[in-house]
């Protein structure tokens, strides 16, 4: 005679013998849902049949029976604990969805450490946290070609990459308590040094081959210039519409071997009124062609820089004495070199010592000792940049140079070449929609998305580098943006994570003892949006006491402040005593599963990890290693938006989670109440010994959320979480 929770209908045929079998929750629902039967509400469940036994809808009452023994197993107690043989405590736990064993403590939860992007060489140490006594972790490579991790079972494994230059990797923690995994993304540079650019692997110019070179997003020739009509050394080259050049010592296999030498007006052909005694009457807006074949400029300051950074992140450009690797990494190991220190030509640029014509005596000089390139940049009427290579040491030099001394010329491609960047990690992203934001590419390049994991998503348009990302059925995805040109591809990748599913209900208002929770999704969780405000009321100066009635404090003892910010409850009040909790004691047996304490049915006190994790979704680099604050704007973003809070410049809340954080206040072990308007202290369910509870918090004047602990007797506010 009660509310039908839920109704189906199903066809079924005779056999033989004219009996028919249906299972119940198998066929075509028409009310409610059979998941979401409340079984554990008691023995008031009640099975009525009816039937059509031509198949319409005319059906006749075949009887109702009372339901009283197997549905309930849906909703069996809890067992007692079981110590097992390796110290793991367990408990058998009966849930809506049929039996879970919990174990405790649980396992270590996997952690494969942070992603590792755009790494150099082809190899790196991975970061996984390591398992528990008794636990045993493994690698595995889910995605990429070719990998090689050296000891599987080793959380700091050395990896090594194959053919492909992007991998995903898990890290896995298996132990009695069950299986936990993490994924890591491993991508090492796309662009790399000492192979011939991709498009263009020699360039024949004037008589002359020159093969290139790749170095970064450079493509260089590998040799010297040697073009041009070879002067005598006693004479100065001239804008007379003829290339000219110096061979070291008038010899012109010199030229043949180590490439012409030439005044810097002449390697600029003049370009701007160039000369070697007086300023240029404008300065270069663009590439200078010079001497170089089309397509290829002499390289300025700014490039100079460029490829010495890609070889030594250390160098500052702005001084004039560089000491570094990088002249070891672009001199020629050839045996032309003097005295060759350090020299490993790793970049593939092959520098010899071509040495110089000095202006002053017409004298050639420093042929095996020194490589001196100019750039197009002016310093002075008579000066401009010159980059110079030694024989006796690994440093560079960026030196303003008399322009009428001739040096070693070498061309740059025009085309500009683009490294990947994909844009930030986007990790708490809203809705099913993402708008990606990866780097602009050149015309001669092409840009392009591809999904590494994660299923179903679809891409709008997969050429554009701020397409819109709609998710699939899953909610992390790891995406790479690859840009293809004259030095060859470039990738980098950027990580998605959308929200959970949201839990049933959430975004309603909870009815509760008297009051109305609205309720907000946050992630995965479901949290009330206002502090719990139950209870009976009692002086700050009585401590709460387990009498089956549930107590609060009001701040300073006026109860409008509770129906303004909740109430504050001691630990033990708001735990309900459970397992023998006091706040001078703990639990007898370990907290297992939700802590219901004064919360609703179905919801319950949030423990310290499920606060973290509400502070890590909003963002990332929340850290709830050690006590103290997370960093970042975290409480910015839980503060209410209300003028309750003190007002202080830059650190009011933006409330952009929708949580809501209200400065309760606290009422101290000392019967006084302090800092409302000012703070907010959240206990949870985790406690740091027996007489210290685990909170988080919020001050007016931070942007941060405080991970801390406190004395149990102090009452703190307490929000509830959806179970």
């Amino acid at each position: 005679t009660g509310s039908t929770l839920y109704t189906e209908t199903q066809s079924a045929s005779t056999d033989a013998a004219g009996q028919f079998s249906i299972y119940l929750g198998a066929g075509t629902a028409t009310l409610g849902t059979f998941a979401n039967i409340p079984w554990a509400n008691g023995n008031d469940k009640f099975l009525k049949v009816e039937m059509d036994a031509q198949g319409g809808a005319n059906y006749q009452n075949m009887g109702t029976t009372q339901l009283v023994s197997v549905p309930f197993a849906l909703a069996a107690k809890e067992t007692g604990i079981i110590r097992a043989s390796n110290g793991k405590l367990f408990q058998l736990i009966g849930t809506p969805n049929g039996p879970v064993l919990k174990c405790y403590p649980p396992n270590a939860t996997a952690n494969a450490g942070s992603d590792q992007l755009n790494l150099a060489g082809n190899s790196t140490n991975l970061s996984a946290n390591h398992p528990d006594a008794g636990e045993t972790g493994l690698w595995t490579i889910i995605s990429g070609n070719g990998g090689v991790i050296n000891q599987l079972n080793n959380p700091n494994s050395l990896f090594t990459k194959g053919a492909d230059s992007i991998y995903s990797l898990v890290w896995s923690i298996n132990g009695e308590c069950g299986l936990s995994k993490d994924t890591v993304t491993i991508s090492f540079k796309g662009l790399t040094m000492n192979v011939p650019c991709a498009s263009i692997t020699s360039v024949n110019y004037l008589g002359e081959n020159y093969p290139t070179v790749q170095i970064g997003t450079q493509c260089w020739l590998a040799k010297n210039l040697n073009v041009g009509s070879m002067l005598n050394g006693s004479g100065n080259q001239t804008n007379n519409g003829s290339i000219e050049k110096y061979c070291y010592n008038d010899v012109a296999s010199n030229c043949n071997v180590y490439g012409g030498l030439y005044q810097w007006a002449e390697a600029v052909q003049y370009e701007n009124g160039a000369n070697n005694s007086s300023s240029m009457f404008s300065p270069f807006a663009n590439r200078v062609k010079g001497i170089c074949p089309t397509g290829w400029h002499l390289p300025n300051d700014p490039e100079y820089c460029t490829l010495m950074k890609f070889l030594d992140t250390t160098i500052n450009c702005s001084l004039s004495s560089i000491t570094t690797s990088a002249g070891g990494k672009l001199k020629s190991t050839s045996s032309l070199w003097n005295s060759n220190v350090g020299a490993n030509n790793s970049s593939g640029f092959s520098a010899l010592p071509g040495g110089y014509r000095f202006i002053s005596t017409n004298m050639f000089s420093d042929l095996g000792n020194m490589g001196m390139f100019w750039s197009t940049l002016e310093n002075s009427g008579t000066t401009a940049t010159r980059f110079t290579i030694y024989a006796g040491s690994t440093n560079l030099a960026r030196v303003n140079w008399n322009k009428s001394t001739s040096l070693s010329v070498r061309c740059l491609l025009d085309t500009f070449c683009s490294v990947a960047s994909a844009g930030p990690d986007q990790l708490n992203l809203l809705g099913t929609t993402a708008t990606l934001s990866a780097n602009v590419v050149s015309a001669s390049e092409t840009g392009s998305w591809f999904i590494l994991s994660g299923n179903g998503a679809t891409l709008s348009s997969p050429n554009n580098p701020s397409t819109l990302f709609t998710k699939g059925m899953d909610t992390s995805y790891t995406l790479v943006w690859s840009v293809n040109g004259a030095c060859g591809m470039s990738r980098d990748t950027v990580f998605l994570r959308f929200p959970s599913p949201q839990a049933t209900g959430c975004g309603m208002s909870v009815p509760y003892l008297g009051e109305n929770y609205p309720t907000v999704q946050i992630g995965n969780q479901c949290w009330f949006t206002k502090n719990l405000n139950v209870g009976t009321m009692i002086p700050g100066n009585v401590e709460q006491t387990t009498n089956s009635t549930i107590e609060k404090y009001c701040y300073n003892n006026d109860s409008n402040l509770c129906a303004t910010y909740g109430g504050l409850y001691q630990w033990g009040e708001a735990v309900q005593y459970q397992n023998g909790a006091s706040n001078l004691t703990s639990p007898n047996s370990p907290f297992f599963g939700h802590v219901a304490g004064i919360c609703p049915t179905g919801w319950h006190i949030p423990s310290e990890s499920e606060f973290c994790s509400l502070g890590a979704f909003l963002d990332g680099s929340v850290d709830c290693s050690s006590f103290g604050f997370t960093g970042s704007d975290v409480g910015q973003k839980l503060k209410s938006a209300s003028g309750l809070w003190v007002a202080n410049s830059g650190t009011g809340g933006s409330n952009s989670s929708g949580f809501s954080a209200l400065p309760s206040g606290l009422r101290a072990s000392n019967f006084s109440f302090n800092s409302v308007g000012q703070r907010a202290f959240f206990g949870t369910s985790s406690e740091n010994s027996s007489s210290d509870v685990i909170y988080f918090g919020f001050d007016f004047s931070q942007l941060d959320m405080a991970h801390s602990i406190d004395y149990k007797g102090n009452g703190f506010s307490y929000r509830c979480l959806k179970n």
